[in-house]
């Protein structure tokens, strides 16, 4: 698991070295063509699972590399 801006990283490193764009890969995969690119500047917190997996098997980024932890929240103390 990674957090956001891991995945954030990981994401854009692949699209750099295949000289793909974000625009290009969300419309050939029929998503809304801002979905990936919103993620990678920051204004999405995370992408579906379906496109995480359709990123891994496209760029050969293991899937559990793709998978966002959450930090919990604290609890109050009783």
């Amino acid at each position: 698991m990674s957090t956001v801006d891991e995945v954030r990283h990981r994401v854009s490193q692949a699209f750099a070295k295949s000289g793909d764009s974000p625009i290009t890969v969300a419309l050939e995969w029929e998503l809304e063509r801002n979905h990936i690119r919103e993620f990678l500047i920051g204004k999405k917190e995370s992408l579906k699972p379906e496109v995480l997996q359709l990123l891994s098997d496209r760029y050969g980024i293991p899937f559990n590399l793709l998978i966002i932890k959450r930090q919990r929240k604290k609890r109050k103390a009783a």
